[in-house]
């Protein structure tokens, strides 16, 4: 199975970090500017900054800013989810613990959306899913309208794991209503290229979810996603994904051509993106059942030596 695309997982660095009032105070202003600082940092350096956020936390406990604690415990578990599930379950439970001492439902909603992932990640998909159910109900709970928008982009993220829990369970109608629920979020974002790629994201999700039961429906989301591509020629991960669902629908129509020349794109899309070992052995497996069923048993035969299945 290729895993779906869980792109609010990085756009959560960007909205959970997102200060909700604005001080006059020059010490916060100044920790808030180093505290964005790091986030930026983490992108090249994410070891360093993971160091960096131990001295700021003892800065903004000096200070006794709670956000500024609560933003750093945050990332801090994002960090353990990349590295060490057990470290992230730990860090997770201390930013639950300051989260309800501060009475934040915004960051005890991010608390059930982290652990939500850690139990992807585990495959513990019935407890993820009663994470999810968590996460969306003290989401809708959160009244701090400058987060409102923060709030809608957390919501997509948690219907897009929910959505990978049902696809592995083989559930294709329920991961596809996940995924619909994700669109009526993203209707209330405001018109940024943030808005633009989470949608290309979540068609591309939806073309995923279609493909076990209803390939136009697959076919048509596909084409939504394209249509909200960038004219730049640069490769990504949902531009890849569209060509691996476009070759596995042509497949099941029987346009070998066509499938051939998807996945071939995908192939070639392979050297630019972060791709799966899944993903890789899809493309050469899907190809060589192709080559077989046409005749064509020289590429077959390099294409199955390429797999590692």
């Amino acid at each position: 199975m290729n895993r779906t695309l869980i792109v609010s997982i990085f756009i959560f660095f960007n909205a959970v970090f997102v200060f909700s009032q604005q001080t006059d105070s020059l010490r916060i202003k100044m920790l808030e500017d180093k505290i964005t600082a790091n986030l930026q940092f983490a992108t090249v350096n994410p070891e360093k900054a993971f160091l960096q956020t131990e001295y700021l936390m003892e800065q903004v406990k000096r200070e006794g800013y709670k956000e500024g604690e609560l933003i750093l415990l945050a990332r801090q578990c994002f960090y353990f989810i990349n590295k060490d599930l057990k470290k992230a379950i730990n860090a997770n439970q201390k930013l639950r613990t300051k989260a309800e001492e501060y009475g934040s439902a915004y960051y005890q909603a991010a608390v059930h959306e982290i652990f939500s992932i850690i139990y992807v990640r585990s495959d513990l998909g019935d407890k993820a899913l009663e994470e999810c159910e968590a996460a969306i109900k003290l989401f809708d709970q959160v009244n701090d309208k400058s987060k409102m928008q923060d709030v809608v982009i957390h919501k997509v993220n948690v219907y897009t794991i929910a959505n990978e829990v049902y696809t592995g369970k083989k559930k294709s109608k329920e991961a596809v209503k996940m995924l619909l629920k994700a669109n009526n979020e993203i209707k209330k974002l405001k018109k940024s290229e943030k808005k633009r790629f989470i949608l290309r994201a979540n068609y591309t999700n939806l073309a995923g979810s279609y493909i076990a039961f209803n390939i136009d429906s697959a076919e048509y989301y596909v084409n939504q996603s394209v249509l909200l591509l960038k004219n730049d020629g640069k490769s990504d991960i949902v531009q890849f994904n569209n060509n691996l669902h476009l070759g596995k629908i042509y497949k099941q129509r029987k346009d070998y051509v066509k499938a051939i020349i998807s996945y071939k794109k995908a192939e070639g899309q392979l050297s630019y993106i972060n791709s799966t070992l899944e993903s890789t052995n899809l493309i050469y497996t899907d190809l060589a059942e192709i080559y077989k069923k046409t005749d064509s048993l020289e590429p077959g035969k390099s294409l199955f030596a390429k797999t590692t299945i």
